[in-house]
């Protein structure tokens, strides 16, 4: 007993070390929950404005607890009570890959929270303070908030608390000495592309597609015995809509008799590589945001641009849950060392889908001296869009134009900003307008048609049917012919230049009636192209 109680005593007191080595300064975050004073409230303020353009960001309360906060549109289905978790998922040489999951009363899983803390030099020690309060109270936070016009508001706070043996698995992997038989040597994890970087994957592997009606998951190969095997992959992908397993390892029962395609090349499915076996020793293998990259510059090479931008939505879905901090600073160095051009370009680009991405400048300075198409300024304005909207008006703001293409181009993107701006608020708006709003909605929708002709259809293409007809909804032949007016009223355009937008448009309604995505949204473009060209009246 007395053995027990020393051993306990000595490790609290080595992770009680751990925290003292590293201590950071701490915020009044419990504090601001309760009576806070004005300075409490200033302190916290700071916070925020200390990491105003993240998404995702930790901190340590005055309790020496880790204080989590998310950004987020609303919080979990409201409950009177709430109870969570905090697991640790995986980990890799400097960094822990964690999951919090929280519960309503019931049991039923209410939402899920992922989040990376890198710890090693590889990452500068980063987060190391944040483990160091986790690993000595054993508490964490978790904060749901919303960035407001007037500051921000905290959705939802959940507190939490790790068991004993989570802790003292947290506190080994940390320091760096997990052992050969606990749990937390069982979950160690390889990157993707530091596999691929190493050696390349084979070019065809056996695909496996699984029946209809069956579900098949790579971990079942696991369970089935794959682990006995000296070496092998396990991979799992689509192709043509079906679902496949890609490996050389054995089917699990009941599977044995499905004859493998052996002419598929691997990189024809969207696929993840699940598992190695690697000298009988089998590892978890997390496809991270790096190896997501590479994949999908080898498809934009080989003129693959569907699959490429599959892959850019999956990667853009998995980077805003996981919130992986090495992730990030694997990115961050892909982009700093690569040496050719157009592959450190997708690494640039890329970056910028990170919710706690700060390196606007060098990136844009970057960007801005390539020369690239609509297809990549368009995808740089959406991705400052998608968040970063105050840090990139803050370096257009800044910009001091050198050499002219490089200005030509940040204003490109700035107009396609505004232009995806303009579209949102249109769908947000244009269902339910506002009591006497309709005219000024009228206003925007013709106007960006006229400005932006095809590149606004696209845009409303991509939304949803009722939203995109209820947009189109809006111009009308009133509105078209008085946004014409005005502008030759005021001089801004001269006849010659209006017939030339006028043709614009008439192009781009004529072309839409090809590439409409529906029949609902293919019969309002050609009542719009009537009502506007074909009707007596020019404008």
């Amino acid at each position: 007993m007395n053995q027990n109680f020393q051993a306990g005593r000595d490790l609290m007191i080595k992770r009680d070390r751990l925290w003292n080595e590293n201590a950071i300064p701490v915020y009044p975050v419990r504090e601001y929950f309760n009576t806070p004073t004005e300075e409490e409230k200033e302190t916290l303020t700071r916070l925020f404005v200390e990491n105003r353009f993240m998404r995702f960001f930790p901190a340590v309360n005055r309790q020496i607890g880790l204080e989590l906060f998310f950004g987020a549109w609303k919080p979990p289905e409201a409950v009177e009570e709430i109870i969570g978790n905090i697991l640790i998922s995986f980990y890799r040489n400097e960094a822990v890959h964690f999951t919090v999951n929280l519960f309503s009363p019931s049991g039923s899983l209410l939402e899920e929270k992922r989040f990376v803390l890198a710890f090693g030099r590889r990452a500068s020690e980063e987060d190391l303070p944040y483990l160091a309060a986790l690993i000595k109270t054993g508490k964490l936070a978790i904060n749901l908030f919303s960035p407001t016009d007037e500051g921000v508001d905290i959705l939802a706070r959940y507190n939490l608390s790790m068991d004993r043996e989570s802790l003292e698995e947290l506190y080994a992997i940390v320091t760096g000495d997990p052992g050969p038989d606990t749990s937390a040597l069982q979950g160690e994890l390889l990157y993707a592309s530091d596999l691929l970087e190493s050696a390349p994957f084979p070019e065809t592997v056996p695909a496996y597609e699984i029946p209809p009606g069956k579900s098949v998951k790579p971990a079942d190969l696991v369970a089935g015995g794959a682990q006995k095997c000296q070496s092998g992959m396990i991979f799992s992908g689509v192709h043509e809509g079906k679902n496949y397993i890609m490996t050389d390892l054995p089917l699990p029962p009941g599977l044995e008799d499905i004859i493998p395609s052996r002419k598929l090349p691997l990189k024809s499915f969207i696929y993840n590589l699940d598992y190695l076996i690697r000298e009988g020793r089998l590892y978890r293998v997390y496809n991270d945001a790096k190896f997501m990259t590479l994949h999908k510059y080898s498809r934009y090479q080989e003129g693959d641009s569907e699959t490429a931008e599959m892959l850019d939505v999956i990667q853009s879905v998995n980077i805003a849950h996981e919130n992986n901090k090495m992730d990030y600073q694997i990115m961050k160095e892909a982009f700093l060392t690569e040496e050719e051009k157009m592959k450190k370009v997708f690494f640039a680009v890329d970056l910028m889908l990170f919710p706690f991405f700060r390196d606007m400048g060098p990136v844009m300075d970057f960007l801005l001296s390539v020369s690239l198409d609509d297809y990549f300024l368009k995808k740089i304005a959406r991705r400052a869009a998608g968040g970063y909207q105050e840090i990139f008006n803050h370096y257009a703001e800044g910009f001091h134009p050198g050499e002219p293409r490089r200005a030509y181009r940040l204003e490109k993107i700035v107009r396609y900003l505004l232009l995806f701006q303009t579209v949102e608020k249109l769908f947000w708006l244009a269902g339910e307008p506002e009591e006497g709003g309709r005219p000024s909605l009228e206003d925007a929708a013709t106007s960006a048609l006229v400005e932006y002709h095809s590149d606004f259809l696209e845009e409303l293409f991509n939304g949803e049917e009722e939203a995109a007809e209820a947009v189109m909804g809006l111009i009308t032949p009133q509105s078209y012919r008085k946004l014409f007016r005005e502008l030759r009223e005021s001089d801004k355009m001269g006849p010659a230049e209006a017939e030339l937008k006028a043709m614009d448009v008439k192009e781009a309604l004529t072309r839409g009636l090809k590439e409409a995505p529906s029949e609902g949204i293919r019969q309002s473009l050609f009542q719009l192209l009537r009502d506007l060209f074909y009707e007596d009246e020019e404008p």
